[in-house]
């Protein structure tokens, strides 16, 4: 006879103990930055003690690109992980639909506190975009 647990932590065959603690996730979105221009990125001219330590704690992009050549599109396919042409932001002067998916509600619904700080640019008012979606 052999028996298929439901759950893995219910298996014999492993040895669960508890489950990992969730990560941290920092996501740091600059405007007109250049990928270079960091210490810990090889530029000797400019020091990012804070964002050296970051990267070599966690997960540093060195080969991404911009989905879109304009800002606004751009920001919501990060926020919403959906391509420019299906995305919820679709030119410089749209809205992000509150009815669109984010990463910021799907974190929430997993159990993490979300926050968003600085530049939105994902509509002309921030007081449009409800804080379910920031």
């Amino acid at each position: 006879m052999v028996m298929y647990p439901h759950r893995i932590d219910q298996s014999p065959f492993t040895n669960y103990h508890s489950p990992m603690p969730s990560p941290n996730i920092i996501q740091i979105l600059s405007d007109e930055h250049a990928g270079m221009a960091m210490s810990h990125a090889g530029d000797p001219n400019v020091r990012t003690p804070n964002l050296d330590r970051m990267a070599a704690e966690g997960v540093s992009f060195v080969n991404a690109y911009a989905n879109c050549p304009v800002c606004t599109p751009s920001r919501g396919t990060i926020f919403s992980g959906r391509h420019a042409h299906a995305g919820p932001v679709q030119g410089f002067y749209d809205v992000y639909k509150p009815t669109a998916p984010s990463i910021a509600t799907m974190l929430r619904e997993n159990g993490y506190h979300t926050a968003y700080f600085g530049k939105w640019h994902c509509g002309t008012i921030r007081d449009q975009n409800p804080p379910d979606v920031r």
